[in-house]
């Protein structure tokens, strides 16, 4: 057995006036066998051409646990149960029968939605708290707002959203946010929107809400 060089050149030292077989092997190219090369002097060229071929690959199962539960970072109820904040479930955004998520925040107390644009049936909104640390001195102090734990605002919300897309909301005052939700931007509290698609059920952006 011998192995090329770099360029792909090899030497192999016969007997005279012998036939060998050749067989080359290389990752990646057709196999070539049974080559049969009769030397009939001091020495003989030999070229080779191969085909490159795929290389089968084995196949590959993966497997993974769909998200359970409203939070998929885990803890929703037992903030809930704690009393701390304000609560929408399932059943209190179906009875608000609204299209903007925006407007299931309506009627929250301390919350306030308002117009940010010329259009706010298109989605032109934002809200507004009334206990946070800023609001005593500049007025409007607007609540961080997240959808599934990402930071958003409440355009995009509407825009990317209907209110039927989401499962529950949190509302927290500034010193109610849970610690695992707080930093420094925070001190006009936070908003938390959970899609239904986080908590295994089907999302529903094409449901009409009843007037």
């Amino acid at each position: 057995m011998v192995s090329t060089d770099s360029a792909g050149r090899f030497r192999v030292l016969v007997p005279r006036l012998r036939t060998i077989s050749i067989d080359v092997r290389r990752v990646g190219l057709e196999p070539i066998t049974a080559c049969t090369i009769a030397l009939t002097g001091d020495s003989t060229e030999i070229v080779l051409r191969a085909t490159m071929v795929a290389q089968p690959v084995p196949k590959v199962r993966v497997a993974g646990a769909r998200d359970v539960g409203v939070d998929f970072t885990g803890g929703f109820a037992e903030r809930r149960a704690r009393g701390i904040g304000r609560f929408l479930v399932r059943t209190d955004i179906e009875k608000k029968s609204v299209t903007q998520p925006l407007d299931l925040l309506r009627g929250v107390p301390g919350l306030e939605v308002l117009a940010t644009g010329l259009h706010p049936e298109a989605g032109e909104q934002t809200v507004v708290s009334g206990r946070g640390a800023r609001s005593f001195g500049s007025g409007a102090c607007t609540p961080t707002l997240f959808v599934d734990g990402l930071e958003t605002d409440g355009t995009s919300i509407n825009i990317n959203h209907r209110a039927g897309d989401f499962e529950a909301v949190e509302m927290y005052a500034a010193s109610e946010v849970p610690a695992k939700f707080r930093s420094s931007s925070l001190e006009c509290g936070a908003v938390l929107f959970w899609t239904r698609s986080k908590s295994g059920a089907p999302a529903d952006s094409a449901r009409t809400p009843q007037s």
